[in-house]
């Protein structure tokens, strides 16, 4: 019997031992996980400081850029004026003599080629027509209807590029269309606009296009210098293709088609 008891006093002893030794590590793997939370706590709030301080940054060089881009958009046009008004100058001082002349030209072309922005000189957009099932059917109970894309400026002209459907012997036709804005190069540019235009439809599987207008815009009103005292009315192209043949030949998916306009050099 001392031998059971003195088995099992070592045996409790032993238990005692295990149940301590798993309260330490127990212990000590809890002060660990406490540990790392404090650090992830403090990462993350110095993380979410950063954040703070980054965003706000952020916010203020975006103010500052926009404010920039504006005051060049402004100093461009000022100086632009100013040019054209010293190129009249010229003339009117040189009576008859061509060289002072063509020197300004050649100086005011080579200012509007270094100082413009590159986003003024592209030549060519894409924009989508959505909703064709609406604009057809206003087209047919109307006589018209009209889509017009975002405002870009292409060869520096300001101008919302656009189509229209219009209904014309029992069928609906597709024109192309812009219609210009005032622009912060206008004083150089040459009036009234005449850019040879180019519009086609771009079919969505495999780039097949089909052509609605290549030619250079009839003069007219809409296509004078836009003036704030009026209002500028939309150019409608006389040449045109059949809706009809835009939906049988599968130009329009999801109810909208891709159009693709640009400026022929």
């Amino acid at each position: 019997q001392e031998a059971l008891r003195e088995e099992l006093r070592r045996g409790i002893s032993g238990v005692k031992d295990t149940v301590r030794q798993g309260v330490q590590v127990i212990t000590e793997q809890r002060d660990c996980v406490q540990e790392c939370w404090d650090v992830i706590a403090a990462f993350s709030e110095e993380g979410i400081g950063r954040l703070v301080e980054s965003s706000e940054a952020m916010n203020t060089i975006s103010t500052r850029m926009h404010a920039l881009e504006k005051l060049l958009a402004d100093e461009l046009a000022k100086m632009a004026r100013e040019r054209n008004e010293s190129c009249s100058q010229v003339a009117d001082a040189s009576k008859g003599t061509t060289e002072p002349m063509q020197e300004c030209r050649n100086g005011l072309g080579l200012w509007n080629r270094v100082c413009r922005p590159p986003d003024l000189q592209t030549s060519k957009c894409e924009f989508v027509v959505k909703g064709v099932k609406s604009l057809k059917e206003k087209a047919w109970w109307k006589g018209e209807a009209s889509y017009e894309s975002e405002c870009v400026y292409l060869r520096d002209y300001r101008m919302s590029p656009g189509v229209s459907l219009i209904k014309r012997n029992g069928r609906i036709e597709v024109h192309a269309r812009f219609l210009l804005h005032k622009g912060d190069l206008d004083d150089v540019l040459q009036w009234p606009f005449n850019e040879r235009i180019k519009v086609h439809v771009v079919h969505p599987k495999g780039g097949a296009q089909r052509g609605i207008m290549d030619d250079t815009p009839v003069q007219s009103p809409p296509c004078e210098r836009p003036q704030e005292e009026r209002v500028q009315d939309a150019y409608t192209s006389y040449k045109n293709i059949w809706l009809v043949n835009v939906i049988h030949e599968g130009y329009i998916e999801n109810d909208q088609f891709r159009v693709k306009f640009w400026l022929q050099p």
